[in-house]
């Protein structure tokens, strides 16, 4: 009998999460149409609680920011995996 065959919680869950954590995007298209799902994913989230933000412009550029720097920095090292 294998780890997880019990029915319990065993290692499965940490091996989904570590796949998940290890993912590398392959190409630039991935990167950006993981930036822009986060990002609506974040604008969902904060139309979602009532009352919060409470300046929701400034929450909504802050997130565009960050997540465009991410895919930015994403680009950068996908761009590096591939010239090296």
């Amino acid at each position: 009998m294998h780890d997880g065959a019990s029915g319990g919680s065993g290692p499965r869950p940490l091996m989904v999460i570590r796949r998940a954590a290890g993912w590398q995007p392959r190409t630039y298209v991935q990167i950006w149409a993981m930036a822009v799902s986060s990002y609506l994913v974040c604008e969902f989230a904060y139309r979602i609680f009532v009352g919060w933000p409470r300046r929701p412009a400034v929450a909504f550029v802050t997130a565009a920011v960050i997540w465009v720097s991410i895919g930015m920095s994403q680009s950068y090292y996908l761009h590096r995996r591939r010239t090296d």
